[in-house]
């Protein structure tokens, strides 16, 4: 019967969960030695991080060749790991193959409005700013900017920025939108998302008026029908309209859901003589006054 050999050789892995990790992370790394023969395996591992030795845990034989060690809090990058098995009377010395993996950092991204509210050729921006856990800005990555959950600007992050883009926003439908930004991540730091902030796009409006008679007797009433519009075309639910001979206002009126987008106004009985009749519309939060042009009244006696 043949003896086994006094000492055999051995095999040395280093195995890690699935990363990259986050920054603050400790996962275990577990390192096996494995002898040809499946003999019993004593003596230390020494286990390195970035060629520091970090831990030097002794095998037995209840470990039955298989240790675990924590690594280390380590900053944002690339890291490797390596391990040697320093042998024994019956197992020659191994060394584990390098095992490289990486560290990435969490950030926090926020946002914030030039204006909560911006008329319908009005310019937009919003200030985006992205930091990581330390306080330290990314000095690369892409930001989007979203309106509704649609992509609708985007701007790269510098070192020179710090952290911080303004960006410009382009033509949004009117009503109240939804703005969030976007950091994407870089290649080691993580991607995050800015709470929403609303941001009013007022919408234009067209108001437009209408005589019953251009000519009437200083004993009569003229009746003015003044129509307003969004600028889509849609009848108006809200609003004042204040109706002016010249510089005097004579009639006030109010927009109701039930107008529909239009009224119509009986005129005072005015003075005898020829009267630029106006109306003008006071707006909303979500819409832009606007003015008629004037309509000629000529009062005769």
């Amino acid at each position: 019967m043949t003896k086994p050999p006094k000492v055999v050789s051995a095999k040395t892995t280093i195995a890690l969960p699935k990363g990259p990790y986050a920054t603050g992370a400790r996962p275990a790394a577990t390192v096996t030695v494995k002898p040809t023969d499946g003999r019993v395996v004593t003596n230390k591992i020494s286990v390195y991080v970035d060629g520091k030795r970090i831990a030097s845990p002794a095998l037995t034989k209840a470990k039955r060749g298989k240790v675990s060690v924590r690594l280390p809090a380590l900053a944002p990058g690339k890291h490797t790991i390596r391990a040697t098995y320093w042998g024994s009377k019956t197992v020659r010395r191994s060394y584990a193959k390098a095992v490289s993996f990486t560290v990435v950092e969490p950030t926090t991204a926020g946002v914030t409005l030039d204006k909560s509210s911006v008329g319908p050729a009005e310019p937009a921006h919003v200030t985006a700013t992205v930091t990581t856990t330390r306080k330290v800005a990314p000095t690369s990555g892409e930001v989007w900017v979203l309106a509704d959950g649609v992509k609708v600007a985007a701007a790269t992050l510098t070192p020179a920025a710090r952290g911080s883009v303004r960006i410009a926003l382009p033509a949004l439908e009117p009503g109240t939108r939804k703005i969030a930004v976007q950091y994407r991540g870089a290649t080691f730091q993580t991607a995050s998302a800015s709470p929403e902030v609303p941001l009013v796009v007022r919408d234009r409006s067209v108001t437009t008026t209408a005589l019953s008679a251009t000519s009437v007797k200083a004993t009569a009433s003229a009746k003015l029908t003044v129509t307003v519009q969004s600028g889509r075309g849609a009848a108006l639910t809200a609003g004042t309209i204040t109706v002016k001979a010249g510089t005097k206002t004579i009639a006030t009126a109010t927009v109701t859901a039930a107008s529909k987008g239009k009224v119509v106004v009986t005129l005072p009985k005015l003075a005898v003589g020829k009267h630029a009749i106006t109306a003008a519309f006071s707006g909303t939060d979500l819409v832009d006054p606007s003015a008629a042009a004037a309509r000629t009244l000529t009062v005769t006696k």
